[in-house]
């Protein structure tokens, strides 16, 4: 089932992050950066939940939430995280054309993509529009697509 993300899902969109980083990005990126980059499986209850802010929608099973799409209303897709698990079953392109649906009015999106969801959208057309040179972005590309 695909729904809108829901404040009472902050833990569990946290974990999915944090698993998908943690499982999924290891052939791409080391452990200091995978560490860096989800510290913690646990959300940082200091800070707001920026996916409340944002179109964001949640993939769930008959006991867990399994992944989970964020986009910005300026059509920025800041998040796309799913679990190992769910990998293949189209849970990830589900979520995508619930968020695509809800960015239809958008005349251009943009991302920036990480190694693994580089195949991911170019299947669906997106587009490169540079290779990001800052250090700390060298793994990601920006691209983008017109819906």
């Amino acid at each position: 089932m695909i729904r809108p993300c829901h404040p009472e899902d902050r833990a569990a969109t946290a974990l999915v992050r944090y698993r998908a980083i943690r499982d999924r990005a290891a052939a791409h990126y080391s452990a200091a950066e995978r560490e860096a980059w989800a510290p913690s499986a646990n959300p940082d209850r200091d800070t707001p939940d920026k996916l409340l802010t944002q179109w964001c929608y949640v993939a769930q099973d008959a006991t867990q939430i399994t992944g989970f799409m964020a986009m910005d209303p300026g059509g920025y897709l800041d998040e796309a995280c799913v679990l190992s698990e769910v990998i293949g079953n189209r849970t990830a392109a589900a979520l995508y054309d619930t968020l695509l649906a809800r960015a239809a009015a958008l005349t251009r999106l943009t991302v920036r993509a990480t190694p693994q969801s580089r195949r991911f959208l170019a299947r669906r057309d997106w587009q490169v529009d540079q290779l990001n040179a800052l250090p700390q972005m060298a793994k990601a590309t920006t691209c983008s697509t017109c819906p």
